[in-house]
């Protein structure tokens, strides 16, 4: 701690470290064994809430506004809650590991690209099965161009 001018006392900024972090934001429980579903099932929701980047649009797809995407985000959590709290569960601990190296991690421009460049295929992929095999088309309100 130190003391500013007026006497008050102030506590000297400090960056979170690893270690620091587990104990202030400690992860929710993990049952073991769901890892993978839990990824396609993120995957799976991310596909639902994303429009998809212009190289991967058919002539169906919409645009979706904002409120759109994060009631579909929300609707998923909490359908998934209902059905699976063992799934819940480890979706949980998959967005906390994601948020915790996005924390620590992705301080730079460069290392935000890795790692979007990691994530990318995997989406596109998620993104054509979808279409394949549920004839998937993004459905929004917003017309073309119009972004909310």
């Amino acid at each position: 701690m130190a003391s500013d001018a007026r006497g008050l006392q102030t506590l000297a900024y400090r960056p979170l470290g690893p270690r620091t972090y587990d104990k202030a934001y400690p992860p929710p429980k993990c049952v073991r064994g769901r890892r993978r579903q839990a990824r396609l099932w993120l995957d799976m929701v991310t596909v639902l809430c994303q429009d998809p980047p212009l190289s991967e649009r058919i002539p169906e797809d919409g645009w979706k506004t904002h409120a759109e995407m994060l009631w579909i985000w929300k609707t998923a959590h909490d359908r998934l809650r209902e059905r699976d709290l063992e799934l819940f569960r480890v979706v949980e601990r998959l967005e906390w590991e994601e948020r915790k190296a996005g924390d620590l991690l992705l301080k730079t421009p460069k290392k935000w690209f890795a790692r979007f460049d990691q994530k990318a295929p995997r989406i596109r992929r998620v993104r054509a099965m979808m279409r394949r095999t549920m004839g998937f088309v993004v459905v929004g309100s917003g017309g073309p161009g119009r972004r909310g």
